[in-house]
């Protein structure tokens, strides 16, 4: 049975808690104008299944560092992939870009997380 009550997005806010940067549900805030962290989830589907019934969820999500500083956002993805691996995502892929228009360093990572139902 489905927990009614679990949330993906809420999970990931409080395991990235401890970077002391905001993390929204979204996509880059330009109104922010700081470091900030985005996530969104692009894919859920039912996975496992036993007797023609799904024993869990997979939860695919990506996560969107956003910095004007390339250290920074280089440190934060290092202690980000650190924070998400510990609490069970696993990483899928990740890839980097320059944001010329705006000139933001932007780092998306993409994790699978899996609710066992």
């Amino acid at each position: 049975m489905e927990n009614e009550d679990f949330d993906i997005i809420a999970l990931v806010s409080k395991t990235l808690e401890s970077v002391d940067i905001p993390v929204i549900e979204g996509w880059y805030d330009e109104d922010l104008n700081k470091t900030h962290i985005t996530i969104h989830e692009y894919l859920e589907q039912d996975n496992e299944y036993e007797d023609d019934k799904a024993s869990c969820i997979e939860h695919n999500i990506q996560l969107d560092i956003w910095s004007k500083d390339s250290l920074e956002a280089y440190e934060l993805k290092k202690q980000v992939r650190k924070l998400m691996i510990e609490n069970d995502f696993r990483k899928t892929d990740s890839q980097d870009f320059y944001e010329a228009k705006t000139k933001i360093y932007h780092k998306a990572m993409r994790f699978t997380y899996n609710e066992f139902i």
